[in-house]
């Protein structure tokens, strides 16, 4: 479901001393909720600026950076189930983890509460745009891509594993991997779906090999394909 043109409303709420709640749709930009925040000098959404994609997404993968993440200010999230069924969860009922959530299968998440802070809108924004000068200097924004494909795995990086065997430049069709940062898989023109997830399985098999890491994918596949 695209929910972007039609369930994308944010509220702001009265702020009970320094803590403002606001209750968003899933269909939001990210990146235009947390600039929606720092014009109103609302502090705990600049971790968000420059992460593509909506809310909702954000919700379920837990979406991040070392400055924050989603489960640091959610409040409340409203699902609707696959048969039908209306249900808010609390924060905690959520089952947030690193770049994962614990929502069944089927629920579509259509809104959200998060809590935010008050703080000067200055010190925000030059906290969103050191975030998004690294972002820029680290990660291959000038071309298409799905983000980082692959779950840092525990006291590792896998950008820096993928690396280490080689792979970056290694093409299948239009897909590569980034030569700016190997845990990112970009277009470079007409590829695939196929051609994509063929270069996902090829650093998984030479990573495993090199290094007996088993990494875990951050992506997740929509559709049918043959693995």
């Amino acid at each position: 479901m695209r929910l972007s043109k039609f369930c994308a409303d944010v509220e702001f709420s009265p702020a009970q001393g320094n803590k403002v709640i606001v209750k968003a749709q899933a269909g939001l930009s990210l990146t235009r909720l947390s600039g929606l925040a720092m014009r109103r000098g609302l502090s705990g959404l600049e971790f968000a600026y420059g992460i593509p994609g909506t809310l909702g997404g954000a919700l379920a993968m837990n979406a991040g950076t070392r400055e924050g993440e989603m489960k640091d200010i959610a409040v409340s999230v409203t699902v609707v189930t696959r048969d039908g069924a209306v249900k808010r969860l609390s924060g905690g009922e959520c089952g947030f983890s690193y770049r994962s959530s614990g929502f069944a299968d089927g629920d579509a998440i259509v809104e959200c509460e998060l809590a935010l802070r008050r703080d000067d809108d200055a010190r925000i924004r030059e906290r969103m745009r050191k975030g998004w000068e690294a972002r820029k200097a680290s990660q291959p924004l000038d071309k298409p891509s799905a983000g980082s494909i692959f779950k840092n795995p525990a006291g590792n990086f896998a950008g820096r594993l993928i690396e280490a065997v080689g792979l970056k430049g290694y093409c299948v069709g239009g897909a590569m991997v980034s030569e700016k940062h190997a845990n990112f898989i970009v277009n470079t023109g007409g590829a695939s779906a196929g051609d994509v997830l063929a270069v996902i399985k090829e650093a998984e098999r030479r990573v495993y090999e090199t290094s007996g890491v088993r990494l875990e994918r951050e992506i997740k596949l929509v559709g049918r394909f043959d693995e």
